[in-house]
């Protein structure tokens, strides 16, 4: 299905891929390697399906339910980049393909309007 899809990428994926690489440690035998496989990931994304990053601080940043079960679930940080993930999709017209069940079906019932894909595969373990 991947591979007939039209992909398009947004900034928030981007910059979460190279706060990975500033987390890893520096003398850790795989840290070059892993580092760049993220480098050439961000390259190989094509500059013309780059999307627009939607501004939702208003919706969902203030919403006592989402507020509190991002603090206690996955930290403010990773929350904030999956709202923003997922209202720049909706902004565009585009559906979110994710593993992250927790934080993506939470937005998709406070925002009905929006459109997640969920996903499983055996390398990268049970749905999170």
């Amino acid at each position: 299905m991947l591979r007939v899809a039209e992909a398009w990428h947004s900034p928030v994926t981007e910059a979460e891929l190279a706060l990975a690489v500033g987390l890893l440690d520096p003398v850790h035998q795989r840290t070059h390697d892993v580092t760049e496989q993220i480098s050439n990931a961000i390259e190989r994304r094509p500059i013309g399906r780059l999307l627009q990053t939607a501004r939702y601080g208003e919706k969902l940043g203030f919403c006592p339910v989402f507020s509190r079960v991002c603090k206690d679930m996955f930290g403010t940080i990773g929350a904030l980049s999956d709202a923003l993930l997922f209202a720049t999709a909706r902004k565009h017209g585009c559906r979110v393909l994710t593993r992250n069940v927790v934080g993506f079906d939470l937005l998709a019932q406070l925002d009905p309007t929006g459109s997640v894909l969920f996903y499983r595969t055996k390398s990268l373990g049970p749905l999170i």
